[in-house]
């Protein structure tokens, strides 16, 4: 991530439908594992619009981003 805070990037693999829209707008954070399930693979991958924006993309709400204090970012 270019500069900026750092943040922790959680995918509810309960929730997660496969739908890859993350890994289509932030291909460097997240990828789609060999059961179709979002995974993080660098959460310091883009920066902090990008990783958002890739977030609220998700048709389920099932990535989770927060500051390494605890700031939910999203979902809000």
């Amino acid at each position: 991530m270019s500069e900026g805070r750092r943040l922790r990037i959680e995918v509810d693999w309960g929730r997660c439908i496969g739908a890859e829209t993350c890994a289509v707008r932030a291909p460097t954070v997240f990828r789609l594992n060999a059961n179709r399930i979002a995974e993080v693979l660098d959460p310091a991958g883009a920066d902090e619009a990008t990783i958002l924006e890739a977030a609220m993309s998700c048709p389920v709400d099932a990535i989770i981003v927060e500051t390494e204090d605890g700031e939910l970012l999203w979902p809000r």
